[in-house]
């Protein structure tokens, strides 16, 4: 985990410029095919990082900047805070454009911050572009049987299922607190602070937050613990397989 944080922040994301995290969730029927579909994994990623690229340049020309390029990295997470199945993803935006200067050099030119209409446009077009490839009716919708804890937060969307997040924002220079985010990104998960063994033998989970209704834990029998971290762990065909 702090490997891979490392090297994001020392190798892939430049050291001078903001970074905008987006998190999207899909409704609850998606979001479990997504975790043994690969293909449609990565189809659902393409028109999200899509939606955000057309967002970013959308600004910059508003702003008189044309030819303007982003650059984002994107960690699927497969898990909810409860050892649940629930894929969803966390990307991480060089939070602005660049664009080339008449000399052929790169300048960065930085984002406004986003509103709140800004993010709700970003989780439509994503819905409506997906429900243009066919992924409709059974397959994503509103989940009418499925609960869902609305939340009154700044720069949240919800769109019939679709769930979308923009408030965490990294200033340009702030390595320290995107390393931490950055480790946020590739923790596995469950940690072992967050396990107790009972005097009955059963393990004790912590939530990372407690529930609406008060619940602080989760208590499983070993067994039941591993049939919930089994399809947590990613599918043979989530990874890419190089013979040297």
């Amino acid at each position: 985990m702090a490997e891979r944080a490392a090297h994001l922040v020392d190798q892939v994301l430049p050291a001078d410029v903001p970074v905008r995290q987006w998190v999207l969730s899909v409704p609850h029927r998606l979001r479990y095919r997504l975790a043994y579909d690969h293909r449609l994994c990565r189809t659902v990623l393409h028109v999200f990082v899509r939606a955000l690229r057309s967002a970013y340049r959308r600004q910059a020309r508003r702003q008189g900047l044309a030819g303007g390029e982003t650059g984002m990295v994107t960690s699927v997470q497969r898990f909810g805070g409860a050892v649940n199945v629930h894929l969803h993803f966390h990307t991480l935006v060089l939070d602005g454009v660049f664009v080339r200067e008449p000399d052929g050099t790169l300048r960065f030119h930085p984002a406004a911050p986003p509103t709140d209409d800004d993010v709700r446009r970003v989780v439509a077009r994503v819905r409506r572009r997906l429900e243009r490839l066919g992924l409709a009716g059974a397959t994503i919708g509103a989940d009418p049987d499925a609960p869902w804890v609305e939340r009154h937060v700044p720069l949240h969307a919800h769109d019939g299922g679709f769930d979308l997040h923009a408030a965490v924002h990294i200033e340009a220079g702030d390595r320290e607190r995107l390393e931490r985010l950055c480790q946020y990104l590739c923790r596995p998960p469950l940690g072992q602070g967050r396990l107790n063994r009972l005097r009955d033998g059963r393990i004790g989970v912590a939530l990372q937050r407690p529930w609406a209704d008060g619940t602080t834990h989760l208590v499983f029998t070993p067994i039941e613990l591993l049939q919930r971290l089994v399809p947590l762990v990613p599918p043979i065909t989530f990874w890419t397989i190089r013979r040297q």
